[in-house]
């Protein structure tokens, strides 16, 4: 899986809009019931994972690969 994680990335990287859909598919669920939903209520949730996914596609260049998930990059936005 790191090595699909770091390719994915890779793609989004490029510009590769279907990457970014699978990494959102990938860690939708998570994010909101571990991540968002905990801390901000179920009210709020989708705007703030919005944001997340938002923030993550302008940062992604900043991204650097250390084999840890791109889905604990995303918890922390």
């Amino acid at each position: 899986m790191e090595d699909d994680d770091r390719g994915l990335l890779e793609r989004i990287r490029r510009g590769d809009g279907e990457a970014f859909g699978v990494l959102y598919d990938r860690t939708r669920d998570y994010l909101l019931s571990c991540v968002i939903v905990p801390r901000v209520g179920r009210a709020d949730a989708d705007d703030v994972l919005s944001e997340t996914f938002r923030t993550a596609l302008t940062k992604v260049q900043d991204f650097e690969w250390r084999g840890i998930p791109p889905l604990h990059w995303l918890a922390t936005i």
